[in-house]
């Protein structure tokens, strides 16, 4: 089943379609199957006229509270300055998690009867491989696709297949700020994800009104720091309003919480990226402020990070981003993109 929902703005340089699609449950608790939202953004302005331009279509994930719209203010900008860029992005894809989002809606009675503790990343990547099945993703958007993934969505694409399948599918991985954390720091990780639960607990969960539930944004982190873009872009799109008329967050406090709870699978994930590394292109993104990870976590993703690079990935550090580079920072974050894009073999790779 799948469903879509166009959006075109003459204003925009791309215009956009949404698609509500299904996909198996990983731990199956019954036959109903997850739905989720992947949204298909195109270019609306002329292909380069660069001699030796080529053309790249583009696969994102989102980081735990995130959707689609997070990624809008990157977006246009890659298809705006594609024009003077050797890299062309023909297609965009942006797939959102289960419990996230309009999924975290549509999905609200199975969530809450199985998955209130625990949401599984791998779940999330079935829902990957579920577009990636799709006729909607037709051949044409799967030619030099590459990768662009954000914190635990990291994971979320490494789960999505073995990594045979993931080569064949990407010519390369942008990880921004990814959740890479070997698996004896464990302890730490658990530490980390029950201080994060605890903040959610105390968190508000229900406003009054919509302008509250924007001030509430408007003075904590992260949400402080994004750039104003993106700060309307969450706004819009981060609420529902409750048939009482309370404004609560579109996806459950609690989801989020589930989500970050799925550390253990922390295994699979350092097995997964060893596996890839060396075998696909990896471009590691991130921020020069330092304030999501303890000490311990950062010497964590310090030590994948070189293990990483040793076996080929490139690595860049953003001046003045944190976490939530996309969305703090998108100028920058464009920059990078597009600099490496120009730079990466233009051999065409799809799935047949």
């Amino acid at each position: 089943m799948a469903s879509a929902s166009p959006s075109v703005d003459a204003h925009e340089p791309f215009s956009s379609a949404s698609y509500i699609l299904q996909c198996p449950q990983v731990k199956r608790y019954s036959d109903v199957p997850f739905k989720f939202k992947a949204t298909r953004f195109s270019s609306t302005l002329p292909e380069s006229r660069l001699t030796g331009a080529h053309t790249v279509n583009l696969l994102l994930t989102c980081a735990i509270g995130g959707s689609a719209e997070w990624w809008v203010p990157l977006l246009r900008r890659l298809f705006s300055e594609q024009h003077s860029s050797a890299a062309r992005v023909g297609a965009a894809w942006v797939v959102e998690a289960p419990n996230h989002g309009d999924g975290g809606v549509l999905n609200e009675v199975l969530l809450r009867s199985h998955y209130k503790e625990v949401f599984p990343m791998s779940q999330y990547g079935a829902a990957i491989k579920a577009l990636l099945e799709s006729p909607h993703m037709h051949s044409g958007d799967r030619t030099n696709l590459v990768a662009v993934t954000h914190s635990a969505g990291v994971a979320a694409l490494f789960f999505a297949m073995p990594i045979a399948d993931l080569s064949s599918n990407f010519s390369s991985i942008f990880m921004i700020e990814g959740t890479e954390i070997p698996s004896r720091y464990l302890p730490y990780l658990a530490h980390h994800v029950n201080a994060y639960k605890a903040y959610n607990k105390a968190r508000p969960a229900t406003w009054g009104s919509y302008d509250d539930a924007v001030k509430f944004l408007r003075t904590r982190e992260p949400w402080k720091a994004f750039h104003p873009e993106a700060f309307d872009q969450l706004c819009r799109t981060y609420f529902t309003t409750t048939e009482s008329g309370a404004v609560v967050t579109k996806t459950p406090l609690e989801q989020e919480s589930a989500t970050w709870a799925d550390f253990e699978n922390a295994f699979e994930f350092e097995r997964s990226l060893e596996a890839a590394a060396g075998v696909i292109p990896m471009h590691i993104v991130v921020g020069a402020v330092r304030k999501l990870w303890s000490k311990k976590l950062e010497e964590a993703l310090t030590v994948q990070h070189q293990m990483l690079e040793r076996r080929g990935a490139t690595s860049t550090v953003i001046d003045g981003a944190g976490h939530y580079i996309p969305q703090e920072k998108p100028d920058e974050l464009s920059r990078v993109i597009l600099d490496i894009l120009v730079r990466m073999p233009t051999t065409p790779r799809a799935r047949l």
